[in-house]
């Protein structure tokens, strides 16, 4: 199934990409079709944008460390074997990170876009804003690999827009290596390798956008991805993810692409402190579509019945 579905992505792709040629048969490059704000020209009045989900589709929560953060240690959240980090510190010094602290996790929508939320401890004091790096991963299959990586730049607009957001897929379905919740010391894949978006370039100049609301009580990354992404999954977990540095997305899973020793630890012990990753915070993973059973690969542990909470609201005069 899984094969199946990379397959016929990148056919699609490949097709529409084919399409026009030049005058010596060769293919023509996607057309740029950035943002106004970036370059000057006007924006395609045939792009979908999006406003704000209309429908609470799913809400999670993360583990949060600003109120522990003088201890320069973790003690729940980092779970090295499942891709699982939970390290919003600086590396060596363990120096906290608010904006990549991932807070609450949620998901909206409407009828032309979902509408990934990702609420953080704090902002960044020396900038005012949210400036790390942020992503969501979509497992379509629910078997822990993900099928859809959208990242963003640092220095998020305040509004909607495509500027540093991209989309990849794995073309050979190798993310997670020999088995996606267990780290994989001997693990030789490429992660997502396939970029089908970037920054309005695409087939569809339109699939992805990205804009932060912030403010001195509140730090939110919103991520919008097109619903024709989704290729009629209907049912399908997600996670979220925060960082300082780009995020990789040949290096996933990350406890597949490094080792331990490494990448450094959070949690007091033999590789503490944090090293080769750090200022880094993803979450477990949450379904739309259907009631997790607790079992489902790198999914949240199910506890209960939760109350789903409003979505957050934008800021006036900012969509």
């Amino acid at each position: 199934m899984k094969k199946m579905f990379f397959l016929l992505v990148i056919l699609m792709f490949l097709v529409q990409a084919c399409g026009g040629t030049d005058g010596n048969g060769q293919g023509q490059n996607l057309p740029d079709v950035a943002d106004a704000t970036q370059t000057g020209v006007p924006i395609n009045v045939n792009l979908t944008k999006p406003v704000s989900g209309t429908e609470q589709i799913a809400s999670g929560h993360d583990n949060e460390e600003s109120a522990i953060a003088s201890q320069k240690a973790v003690r729940e959240g980092e779970n090295w074997d499942k891709n699982r980090f939970e390290r919003p510190f600086t590396a060596p010094d363990m120096n906290y990170v608010p904006d990549v602290d991932i807070k609450e996790f949620s998901m909206t929508k409407d009828a032309n876009f979902y509408y990934v939320q990702i609420i953080l401890a704090g902002i960044n004091p020396q900038t005012n804003t949210a400036s790390g790096h942020y992503g969501t991963e979509i497992d379509f299959n629910l078997d822990g690999r993900s099928d859809l990586l959208i990242v963003t730049k640092s220095a998020l607009s305040t509004e909607w827009s495509r500027d540093g957001v991209a989309v990849y897929i794995d073309s050979n379905g190798d993310v997670g290596g020999l088995r996606a919740t267990h780290a994989d010391p001997n693990y030789t894949g490429n992660g997502f390798d396939t970029i089908i978006f970037d920054s309005g370039q695409g087939d569809q100049p339109d699939l992805a956008w990205a804009r932060q609301i912030t403010g001195p009580s509140k730090a939110i990354v919103e991520i919008a991805i097109k619903a024709t992404a989704l290729q009629n999954n209907k049912d399908f977990l997600f996670d979220v993810i925060a960082s300082t540095s780009p995020i990789e997305p040949g290096q996933f899973y990350y406890s597949d692409s490094m080792s331990q020793a490494a990448a450094g630890s959070p949690v007091r012990g033999e590789f503490y402190p944090v090293k080769g990753l750090s200022a880094f915070d993803n979450t477990c993973r949450i379904p739309v579509g259907f009631v997790a059973a607790g079992t489902e690969p790198l999914g949240c542990l199910v506890t209960g019945p939760e109350q789903i909470p409003p979505p957050p609201t934008p800021i006036p005069g900012k969509g």
